[in-house]
């Protein structure tokens, strides 16, 4: 299959990104620390700030960062929506940490995150222990 893209993966030999979620899982779990009534819009609001903070910091004067501090800057009341609607507060908990570590972009934090810490299991692990 030819693509625009000439990705060396091919369409057919893509990343496994739920393993890859896992793993980031078995490193970060253990030293998340995330109080059972931390409000998520108020994290999410901190993780907005973070991620401007970051591209700030990779790329000094750039047009990139620029752009993605802008573009940060347009959209947060929705971004805070949006996070505090599809995210888990593990998962806003290992984006804020992962940012922190610069291995990766925020856009691929917030997968890998997000299906690290689905906010469906989270929702049940606390309704159980409402119980």
């Amino acid at each position: 299959m030819r693509t625009p893209n000439a990705d060396p993966n091919s369409a057919d030999n893509q990343p496994d990104w739920d393993a890859m979620a896992a793993t980031l899982r078995a490193r970060l779990a253990p030293t998340l620390k995330v109080a059972d009534d931390a409000d998520p819009r108020a994290m999410c609001q901190r993780l907005l700030g973070e991620a401007r903070e970051f591209y700030a910091t990779i790329d000094r004067g750039g047009e990139g960062a620029a752009s993605a501090q802008s573009q940060i800057s347009l959209t947060t009341g929705d971004d805070v929506d949006g996070c505090v609607a599809q995210l888990s507060r593990h998962a806003i908990a290992c984006v804020s940490a992962s940012l922190r570590e610069q291995r990766a972009e925020f856009p691929w934090l917030v997968d890998q995150c997000a299906r690290a810490f689905p906010k469906d299991a989270e929702a049940a692990a606390d309704a159980g222990g409402r119980e």
